[in-house]
């Protein structure tokens, strides 16, 4: 199976797709985290413990041995070496804040994956689930896709549906059915039967995030 890299910013949506991989021996090379910029940057891809929090990425990572990699924004050619060492097939992402450059897209082979709270191409953006429940949708979903470096265009790999209500239990839920998605599409590359299907444009839409 590819080797990999885990990235994500914590809660659900990045949680539970990581403890349902592990719980199915499926281990990452490391796991990939945002940091703010006033944080002490620290890339010695040893584990780390930090303070225990059930909702903290990194203390999943620390309870399971694996690695952390702090991205730091203005720190991306540090970045570049790190994952260059660690030379991973390819970077599997949910609910990461931040921009992909093209020099990072380039390092694995099988370039980066990210879930997407919707049904793509539509609700492409940063709060999905904000402005479909705006919208009064009542059928959501998750999509896993290629990352490109626009937001959420990438052709998919995978999606599943499901009811959409104003729960908590909605972002559970697409938590563990994109871990579906992911074991799933990494046994597909594995056997050579993985598609990727070019998104329509024509039914794409987009939303940032909503103001006050």
């Amino acid at each position: 199976m590819a080797k990999f890299v885990y990235a994500g910013q914590g809660g659900a949506l990045s949680n539970i797709p990581l403890e349902n991989l592990l719980a199915k021996g499926i281990i990452p090379q490391a796991v990939l985290v945002p940091v703010p910029a006033r944080h002490p940057r620290n890339l010695n891809l040893l584990p780390v413990k930090p303070a225990p929090n059930n909702a903290n990425l990194s203390s999943i990572a620390s309870a399971a041995g694996l690695p952390l990699i702090n991205w730091q924004r203005g720190y991306e050619a540090e970045l570049e070496s790190d994952l260059e060492a660690i030379s991973p097939d390819l970077v599997i992402m949910s609910c990461f804040p931040w921009r992909v450059t093209e020099r990072l897209l380039a390092i694995p082979s099988l370039g980066w994956w990210n879930l997407h709270p919707s049904l793509l191409p539509a609700y492409r953006g940063p709060n999905p689930l904000y402005w479909q429940l705006e919208a009064g949708e009542t059928i959501t979903g998750v999509s896993l896709h290629q990352v490109e470096n626009d937001f959420d265009t990438g052709a998919v790999l995978g999606q599943a549906r499901y009811a959409l209500t104003a729960s908590p239990d909605v972002e559970n839920k697409l938590g563990e059915l994109g871990a579906g998605l992911i074991i799933e599409s990494l046994r597909r590359q594995q056997q050579g039967t993985l598609i990727a299907t070019p998104q329509d444009e024509a039914a794409a839409s987009y939303q940032s995030f909503p103001d006050d």
